[in-house]
């Protein structure tokens, strides 16, 4: 179990503020093993550090500076914070080193030394919180540097220090100390190492989100030098994102009102990774993005910030950290939000981390802060984090993201400290003590409400070139989708068109072939039953009359036996002049259309017409391949058992169906039962020996 003590105090005298937040959590836990320390610029840090460190003794104390802190009871700003932890069961180890211009270094080595001094190994359930200076702008290097020398995946969460923020000077917010044990230092790394030596009975639960939601489709990097984009779908970047911010797009972007978001994913699981411009160079029309990722052929989508969607987020972040404790108890959770969500969520703040104690409870001790940047893992349950055959296995660093961490046990320590009501009435008696100006408060509401009133301004003012540009493009989209939808209707007509041309067996390999990806019918073997029947008597009848009688007279014959051929599941190959070629699965089903067909003949046909029917079929293997050119190709019946059909259509007498003995032998004899049959050999050419054949004879209807 974990046993923990959470206290917040805030005053104006250094000294006092240290004793009263030592005070207030020693009563909770009396014997701790670690510290956490969050603290506000405002204080002489050198002061504060030592007067907790004295009133604690050996115990190690880890953490840093920020602006604003996080606890169960919301945002505080000019406070300190602390979270006293104990337990046999886990491991805290501490380790810190000063970045100087190599911040992946010195995370090289604070790994190999804890690897050298702890040797754990990959079955060990472990993890890091890391805080530290950004003032390189490049902490995403604790990553890089920690991963190049540990010899497994450990999940790595936590953010940097916060200075002074809001601040005119941008480098003042990277302003910040960092708590590294036993000393105090700035332009540092901080690690706290928790292993879990009863593992079996612990599990970490890790939470990502960002809750910006996308205001525009996406759209390919199409011309980049690595994280410089300059072209998106082939659209100067600075005219694509003044066509829809106006010539305020700056002013959106490096606010962090508007940005450009990287959806990836990994099967059901998407997460964002926002772009931020660090360099926006109008004269080259381009802009660099932080990370120094390739963006080559990445898309990205313009995302724009609502604050109920961050609370939202939080709240679904809380979600995923919980669950994946796959049913231990929370006992501590650690949150680490970007300070411009604090900027966007502005008097909602509070509303971000009351959504994240509404899914743990109000016993479970919320500790954090708001950073210059974030670092948490992808996944939320510990063995996808680890597992390097994952493609968003490890962590990285975010920004305006929030990350949360939740540690669970099987057997967790009793809680009854209501921590919202504990921690609020901390804060109810340091006011007390505290003399306000009442002119000084009014002033500082008037303040937050302009800067309020102006955020929602360039909102709208963004917000209006959007809509324009979207009500813009979704007329070309209706144009286009009308343009589409007329071509559609063409292309159904022309391939009904080229259908009716087409054998159906044919049409459909050519179907599943492009739905495989395929643009070409896979040549095959088959083996099948073919039907060749010719009109006896039909040539000297075209040559005696006028085209269309011809053709009317010869569909009077087609259509039916057409019809009949595919009701007993054959296929028609191909018409040729008078005669039809077709192919059936088997010869039962064969010889079905055959007998309807000559039916059909000797009773609609025969009393107006002097033409009959011969037929030929048998049964055999062919190469169904494709023969031609590119231009103009066939899938063709190549074979020895179709020239056989033919010929015995040819010695067939008219009006009967001659068929090859062998396939004869495999029809069902119900077929044809009472029909007069007579078999006989035959000589056709190209065979040496003669063929024995059965001829049916239909005889004329009643």
């Amino acid at each position: 179990m974990l046993q923990t003590g959470l206290a917040i105090a805030s005053g104006e005298d250094v000294v006092s503020v240290a004793n009263l937040v030592v005070d207030r959590a020693i009563l909770q836990n009396p014997t701790p093993d670690v510290a956490f320390l969050l603290s506000s610029l405002k204080y002489d840090q050198g002061l504060l550090f030592d007067t907790i460190k004295k009133r604690l003794g050996a115990v190690p104390i880890f953490g840093t500076t920020s602006s604003l802190l996080i606890s169960n009871r919301g945002a505080d700003s000019n406070s300190v914070l602390l979270l006293l932890m104990t337990s046999k069961d886990i491991e805290f180890t501490i380790s810190s080193g000063k970045c100087g211009t190599d911040p992946a270094e010195v995370a090289r080595y604070l790994a190999s030394k804890y690897l050298f001094e702890k040797k754990p190994v990959s079955s060990d359930l472990i993890t890091c919180i890391l805080t530290g200076t950004n003032k390189h702008h490049s902490g995403y290097k604790y990553l890089q540097g920690m991963s190049s020398i540990f010899p497994f995946i450990m999940p790595v969460s936590g953010g940097t220090s916060l200075g002074h923020f809001p601040s005119e000077n941008p480098d003042d917010m990277f302003i910040g100390n960092q708590y590294c044990g036993n000393m105090l230092s700035q332009d540092s790394l901080a690690l706290l190492f928790i292993r879990m030596l009863k593992k079996e009975d612990y599990a970490f639960g890790f939470g990502y989100e960002t809750g910006w939601e996308p205001v525009t489709s996406e759209f390919e990097c199409t011309r980049t030098n690595g994280n410089t984009v300059m072209e998106l779908d082939g659209v100067p970047i600075i005219d694509f994102l003044k066509s829809y911010l106006g010539e305020d797009y700056q002013e959106h972007l490096l606010k962090q009102r508007f940005m450009l978001n990287q959806t990836i994913a990994d099967g059901e699981l998407s997460k964002n990774i926002l772009r931020f411009p660090m360099v926006v160079d109008e004269e080259k029309q381009q802009i660099e993005f932080w990370q120094p990722d390739d963006l080559a052929g990445k898309k990205l989508q313009l995302i724009h910030c609502d604050r109920e969607d961050m609370i939202n987020g939080a709240r679904d972040a809380a979600k995923k950290a919980l669950l994946a404790l796959d049913g231990k108890t929370p006992e501590l959770v650690l949150v680490f939000s970007c300070c411009n969500r604090h900027r966007h969520l502005h008097s909602r703040t509070d509303a971000e981390i009351h959504a994240i104690g509404e899914v743990f409870g109000p016993t479970v001790p919320i500790v954090g802060l708001y950073c210059s940047s974030e670092i948490s893992p992808m996944y939320s349950h510990y063995q996808e984090v680890t597992d390097a055959r994952r493609p968003l296995a490890g962590s990285r660093q975010f920004g305006c993201s929030l990350a949360i961490v939740s540690l669970g046990s099987r057997c967790p320590a009793e809680k009854t400290s209501d921590f919202v009501s504990l921690l609020t009435s901390f804060n109810a008696e340091d006011r007390v003590e505290k003399h306000i100006d009442l002119s000084v408060e009014n002033q500082l509401l008037t303040d937050k409400l302009n800067e309020y009133e102006k955020i929602f301004q360039n909102n709208e003012s963004a917000l209006k070139f959007i809509i324009r540009e979207q009500f813009r493009a979704s007329l070309v989209v209706k144009e286009k989708n009308k343009e589409l939808s007329e071509a559609k209707a063409c292309g159904d007509k022309l391939q009904d068109v080229i259908k009716q041309y087409t054998p159906h067996s044919v049409w459909w390999k050519a179907s599943m072939s492009v739905l495989a990806g395929l643009y070409k019918i896979p040549d095959e073997e088959i083996f099948a039953t073919f039907v060749f029947m010719d009109v006896k008597g039909f040539t000297s009848y075209a040559e005696a009359h006028a085209p269309d009688l011809v053709i009317a007279e010869l569909n009077r014959i087609f259509q039916p036996a057409t019809e009949m051929i595919y009701k007993y599941e054959g296929d028609v190959d191909k018409y040729i002049g008078d005669c039809i070629l077709a192919r059936f699965e088997n010869p039962s089903q064969a010889m079905k259309a055959a007998i309807a067909i000559q039916n059909f003949m000797k009773q609609e046909i025969a009393a107006q017409s002097p033409f009959l029917l011969r037929i030929g079929m048998n049964h055999g293997r062919i190469i169904m391949g494709n023969v031609g050119a590119g231009m103009r190709r066939e899938n063709a019946m190549i074979g020895d058992a179709v020239n056989t059909a033919q010929r015995l259509e040819a010695n067939c007498t008219p009006g009967g169906i001659m068929v090859e003995k062998a396939t004869f032998d495999m029809i069902d004899p119900l077929i044809v039962q009472g029909l007069p049959t007579k078999s006989k050999a035959v000589k056709l050419k190209g065979k040496e020996k003669d063929l024995e054949v059965v001829e049916i004879e239909i005889p004329v209807a009643g």
